[in-house]
Formats: C-alpha cells, sequence, structure tokens
C-alpha cells in the first residue's frame, strides 16, 4: 500500500505545474476521531488542487488533526483523485487516495516529556462538492488515516474554496501588463512567529532577510538568514531551499512548495541539555502577490524536522524587491 502511495505522490507532482487546467484553493474546519472512538479532537486543513481532466484531479494538502490525548499530530499529502460527472453542473463526488508525511508530537515517560515522531501513512479521502457559477464553492471531506505503528484517525471537514482560474483572470485584467512568470531576482526582509513542537507549544518571534532566484516560470531557489528571540535568549541561522511554483495571473500571484535545510550559526540547545544538530531539514509552503512590478507581499510557513526533538514551525510575512 506504501509504495502504491508513493508512487502516486510522484504521479500528482508531475502533474501540479503550469500545464494543469483549473487550479482550486479551500480551507476546511472540522473534527478528528480515533479508530478506537475513544477520543477526539479538532481538525482543520487546507487543499490546493488542480483539475486536470473532467474525471482526473490532483491535490497537495496540509492538516492539522488537533491535540489528541498524547498526541499532536499534522501533516501534508498528495493526492490522485478520481471525479464522478457533475450533477446540475454543480455537485461532483470525488475519491482520492495518496501518502501522508506527519509530525506527531507524543507524550512519553522521558526527561522531556514527548518525543517528535514522522513517518509517512497513508490517506483515503471521500469529498462532496457544490459550486457556485462565481467560481467559490462548497466541499465537505471525509478522510481515512492509516499509520502503521501510530494511532489511526477519522477526519471529517466543512469548508469554502475558490476557483484561481477565475481570479487569476481577474488581476490579469486589471495588473500592469509587464507582470512576467518570475525569472528574475528577489530580496526582502520578512518577521513573524517560531512555534516549538513541543506539548505546551512556546511561541517566540523570528525576524530575517531572504533572497530567491528565479531559474524558471516554475522553479526557484532562496537562500535566508533567520534570527529567532525567546527566553533563552538569541539564536541565527540560514535556510536554502528549491521550490516548485505555480505561477497565476501571469506571475503575480505564485503558490509554492519548497524543500531544503536549516544550517545553525549560533547553536541551539534541546529541551533534555542535548545540542541540537548543526544541520537540520526543512519543508515549505508559500504564497506570494506581486501588487506593484516591483514589490512583492509573501507569506510563508516552514516546517524544521528534527531527530533531537526540537521540530519548531516558522511563520513569517515580509515585502520584497523583485527585479529582472
Amino acid at each position: 500500500m506504501r509504495t502504491a502511495c508513493l508512487a502516486i505522490a510522484s504521479l500528482v507532482l508531475a502533474g501540479l505545474g503550469p500545464r494543469a487546467q483549473a487550479e482550486e484553493l479551500a480551507a476546511y474546519k472540522g473534527a478528528t476521531d480515533t479508530d478506537d472512538h475513544t477520543s477526539g479532537s479538532y481538525s482543520w486543513q487546507l487543499e490546493y488542487r488542480q483539475l486536470l481532466t473532467p474525471f482526473f484531479n490532483a491535490s497537495f494538502t496540509y492538516l492539522n488533526e488537533g491535540h489528541l490525548p498524547g498526541h499532536h499530530r499534522d501533516g501534508v499529502s498528495v493526492q490522485a483523485w478520481a471525479v464522478t460527472p457533475r450533477w446540475n453542473n454543480r455537485v461532483d463526488f470525488a475519491l482520492g487516495i495518496g501518502p501522508y508525511f506527519y509530525s506527531d508530537t507524543q507524550a512519553e515517560d522521558s526527561t522531556t516529556g514527548f518525543r517528535d515522531y514522522h513517518s509517512v501513512g497513508e490517506i483515503l479521502t471521500g469529498s462532496l462538492t457544490y459550486r457556485w457559477e462565481n467560481g467559490w464553492f462548497a466541499r465537505l471531506n471525509l478522510s481515512e488515516i492509516h499509520t502503521p505503528g501510530d494511532a489511526s484517525t477519522h477526519t471529517l471537514v466543512l469548508g469554502a474554496g475558490y476557483a484561481l482560474d477565475r481570479l487569476a483572470e481577474s488581476l490579469s485584467a486589471s495588473i500592469d501588463h509587464g507582470v512576467t512568470p518570475f525569472s528574475g531576482s528577489e530580496l526582502g526582509w520578512f518577521m513573524g512567529q517560531t512555534i516549538d513542537n513541543s506539548l505546551s507549544s512556546p511561541r517566540s518571534g523570528n525576524l530575517g532577510i531572504e533572497f530567491r532566484q528565479g531559474v524558471a516560470s516554475d522553479f526557484e531557489l532562496s537562500a535566508a538568514w533567520l534570527n529567532e528571540a525567546d527566553a533563552s535568549g538569541q539564536r541565527d541561522g540560514v535556510i536554502g531551499e528549491a521550490w516548485v511554483v505555480d505561477p497565476l495571473a501571469n506571475g503575480a500571484v505564485t503558490l509554492g512548495v519548497g524543500a531544503g535545510a536549516y544550517i545553525s550559526i549560533t547553536q541551539r540547545e534541546a529541551v533534555n541539555g542535548r545540542t541540537a544538530a548543526p544541520v537540520e531539514g526543512v519543508v515549505s509552503m508559500t504564497a506570494s502577490w506581486r501588487f506593484a512590478k516591483p514589490l512583492v507581499a509573501r507569506i510563508t510557513w516552514t516546517r524544521d524536522v528534527t531527530a533531537d526533538d526540537l521540530d519548531r514551525d516558522i511563520i513569517t510575512i515580509g515585502l520584497s524587491w523583485r527585479w529582472e
């Protein structure tokens, strides 16, 4: 099953690009239930879906399963979808399957009281969608999440979304026609918040500078200096990532996913007193809006994935200058 899901992930990622016929973005809120129905929590989800053909879709999703007893779990999934014909051009049903790459902060009897556990499971989702003619839609998602060696769950979420091709058409008609898909350079400043993935989830402020280079219309490289400050003091690091991006509205809007490494300049201490690894992995999602020809607003979420129970979420907003 897992090998099949990884093969599906490769197929989906190959389709997540500018060749897609239409894009959709949706946000959801709902509930999480365990397989044995002994406990539950909230759930929320962000989903980017591409309609590749009338009967086949692909999606990239972030899912937060809330705070089940002893488990704080979230992750990302890529899914391939089979879609029924639309009834009355408004209602359709879809069935999706794919791998679920997750991080679970688990309570345990140790000096720290928890551990950050990473693994890959499978997710199977049924969705029911109702569409309006103006591009908005409502969608209900029911997912079964199978995670061998960890708690398997079900999530039920209800949300709303918008067809991004409609937004792109609107923006294309109103923006400067000199805006084109990004293939130049971008330098910007950002600030935000860092959230440690522990059972108490302490928060701290951050700020930094990022340089981004467009290699092609759908591929970018970035390097950023990150400064974080909390009760234990200041720490600095450098983040390097490669990005797959989807340009919309002649490049005025982009959505992207990235992966790379965080390199410590100032050493961090783990909660158990050990020194954190000097190099850690990161995965990210970003969205940008080029609201003037040289100026770009950007929001980014980054998950720092570690082997020493120092996982964290780095959420930033910023303003950049772009030139060709």
